[in-house]
């Protein structure tokens, strides 16, 4: 019995002070609250651009950042080794249509012989430098060979100018 009512009085002690604490942190978000200067964190609004990739037995596809505002989509067909990107337009008069086709095959590239390849493709960011208004898409393609280990990395020779033009 005298086990019993030492647990119980340790409880209600904590319970207690508990209970104390949690009107303690009340009356100071109240009267913290009535006063006009209080110190509010404020984040900046920060642009966030996601791309995908996946494969399927025959192609792959991958999205990525051509321009701020510009995406492509990557195809890779595994039969050819044809490398496709195609970007839609936001500007001009051909907006909301594909405007921009970029190809290049990949087979020489990564010296695929008589070994039967096996790829794999994503996109990274890279923000290249170059003259006002042409340079370097921000994405970069990378295309991997499992079976060889060889790869390659592609980008856009992207002009401004003209995306703008439509």
């Amino acid at each position: 019995m005298k086990i019993g009512s030492k647990v119980s009085w340790g409880f209600l002690a904590g319970l207690a002070c508990g209970l104390l604490v949690v009107v303690g942190v009340a009356l100071g978000a109240l009267v913290a609250g009535g006063q006009g200067n209080r110190s509010q964190l404020i984040f900046p609004e920060t642009a966030i651009h996601a791309s995908a990739s996946l494969a399927g037995k025959t192609m792959a596809v991958a999205t990525g950042l051509v321009d701020s505002d510009v995406e492509g989509l990557f195809t890779l067909d595994f039969l050819t080794g044809d490398l496709q990107c195609t970007v839609i337009a936001v500007r001009g008069q051909r907006t909301r249509r594909f405007s921009g086709i970029f190809k290049t095959n990949i087979v020489k590239d990564l010296g695929i012989g008589a070994v039967k390849p096996d790829y794999l493709m994503v996109t990274g960011a890279a923000e290249f430098r170059g003259a006002a208004g042409q340079r370097p898409g921000f994405s970069v393609v990378y295309v991997i060979d499992a079976s060889t280990g060889n790869f390659v990395a592609y980008g856009i020779p992207w002009n401004s100018t003209i995306a703008a033009a439509g």
